[in-house]
């Protein structure tokens, strides 16, 4: 009988190599001790692979990675191994060449992990070099476009001393937005065999913190309450309207309102225009969750609000002048048309003997009083309360 060769070698896939011998072989450990087996151009971590008898005439080889696509291969085996009459392999056909399967690698999982780290887990292992650099990836929210800054890469090393993840860091001037859907897409990299090379595209959900209202001051002379946010605010949501609201937690004060707002250059001071305010009421000026920063992100709901205490300028009686035997107009220094109490009639008196009868109208600053006869010449002290 002849001795036992190699007869053929081939790539199943680009983890598996089958080893085809012309007869049967004795399927002893020597068989399936990867040791007995070698294969050039080297497979990193081809020591680590495991041998299967298929038939009794042929092996499988189970890579721990994949094969380079394309390349040529030969595989060796040691003339340790014996056939089922233990005659020694023939030394002239201890080998085979075949070509190898390759796949490119992909993203298993990419995880946002904190406010600022994302965990990038490839399918095989990287080649350190491209792996870390941050200028490689690239992630942007699918809810506003706005690009995530990736500013590091900090690849992990497995326990076999391969890389196959890495911790991306996000720049403290990028945000995500919470609970949002977000593109990450790895670029340029090679497995360690050489594979890959193309645009690697995953999605993870993002983690941030939520926006919150830091603090909010009147200013008196121009009637304007400027809110301070903890971070950049769009503009197109913060100055929506009825997208702040501004109420009294004294049940007895009416709410204010704006008529305009306009927000800071840098994002952070939102300006509003407010109607008066009763003086020294307290007032609570709130963020609804239509209020948005930069990157998609509601203002958080247990901080979207600050107190403030009312302030305002004193309306003065300016002057009193008589229209007409019973008629008489106050003016006042603001606009108290929409107080009620400018209506109640009991809060004008005058001396002399004069009554007020009623309250005509009220126009803006005006107040038109009916009287009882006036005499002409005569002088009224009119008193408001």
């Amino acid at each position: 009988m002849s001795l036992p060769r190699v007869l053929s070698a081939s790539s199943e896939s680009s983890t598996r190599i089958a080893v085809l011998f012309d007869q049967a072989m004795n399927p002893d450990v020597e068989l399936t001790d990867i040791s007995n087996y070698s294969v050039s151009p080297a497979i990193p971590s081809f020591s680590s692979s495991t041998v299967s008898v298929v038939t009794p005439s042929s092996v499988e080889i189970s890579l721990p990675i994949n094969m380079l696509g394309g390349q040529e291969y030969e595989i060796d085996v040691s003339q340790q191994l014996t056939n089922a009459g233990l005659e020694v392999l023939n030394f002239e056909y201890t080998s085979a060449r075949f070509v190898g399967v390759g796949d490119d690698p992909s993203i298993n999982s990419a995880v946002a992990t904190t406010n600022s780290t994302i965990t990038i887990v490839f399918s095989e292992p990287m080649q350190l070099l491209e792996l870390s650099d941050p200028g490689n990836f690239y992630s942007a929210s699918r809810n506003t476009g706005r690009r995530i800054p990736i500013t590091s890469s900090s690849p992990v090393q497995d326990g076999d001393g391969f890389y196959r993840s890495t911790i991306l860091g996000i720049s403290s001037a990028g945000k995500m937005t919470n609970s949002g859907l977000h593109l990450l897409e790895a670029r340029g990299l090679f497995d360690v065999v050489g594979n890959g090379g193309s645009t690697y595209v995953s999605e993870f959900v993002g983690i941030a913190d939520l926006p919150t209202v830091l603090s909010s001051m009147m200013f008196e002379e121009e009637r304007v309450l400027r809110v301070t946010f903890d971070s950049a605010m769009s503009e197109t949501w913060a100055t929506a309207p009825g997208a702040l609201s501004i109420t009294s937690t004294d049940p007895g004060v009416p709410s204010s309102f704006y008529s305009r707002s306009e927000l800071s250059d840098d994002g952070t001071v939102l300006s509003l225009w407010v109607s008066e305010l009763r003086i020294g009421a307290p007032y609570i000026v709130r963020a609804t969750n239509v209020v948005q920063d930069e990157y998609g992100n509601a203002v958080n709901p247990g901080l979207n609000s600050f107190s403030f205490t009312g302030v305002g300028n004193i309306p003065v009686l300016d002057g009193a002048l008589s229209v007409g035997r019973n008629r008489m107009n106050l003016s006042f220094s603001e606009n108290i048309r929409d107080n009620p109490q400018s209506r109640d009639v009991t809060r004008y008196t005058s001396d002399n003997g004069l009554v007020i009868l009623s309250v005509l109208e009220v126009v803006k600053n005006e107040v038109w009083l009916v009287t009882t006869d006036q005499i002409s010449g005569q002088t009224y002290t009119i008193t408001v309360t």
